[in-house]
């Protein structure tokens, strides 16, 4: 149990340090197959961090812990971000022209990170039982 709470840590962090290497791209989309792990693996162990550093949290009130599970939240949202390659629209910011395109398109980003605040408010709710 704890080699693999350790192995969603490390898959967690890898993730982490190439969204934040990558964090100008956010707004376009990046591709999913750029990540260091599949997308679902990803996800899974965010959701296995998330739900332990929680725990902990609501035990011992660390304000170490607490920053890290912000953290943890800001990247669980930030998957909604990876998409297939043929759903990324732009790469780059759009010019005066695409700006309604691009508003649409932000729109439907906007949509996939919604699923994940939505997942990561049952995880809330969930440790606080």
């Amino acid at each position: 149990m704890e080699e693999e709470l350790n192995l969603a840590k490390e898959i967690v962090q890898d993730y982490l340090d190439f969204s934040s290497k990558n964090s100008e791209r956010l707004p376009y989309g990046i591709r999913e197959s750029a990540l260091p792990y599949p997308k679902d693996i990803i996800q899974e162990s965010m959701e296995r961090v998330y739900l332990a550093c929680g725990v902990s949290y609501r035990e011992n009130k660390n304000s170490d812990i607490k920053n890290y599970l912000d953290l943890l939240g800001v990247g669980y949202t930030f998957l909604g971000h990876f998409l297939l390659e043929n759903e990324i629209e732009f790469q780059s910011k759009p010019t005066l022209d695409d700006m309604e395109s691009f508003a649409i398109y932000a729109e439907k980003l906007l949509k996939k990170e919604k699923y994940y605040l939505d997942r990561l408010d049952q995880m809330k709710k969930k440790i606080n039982g």
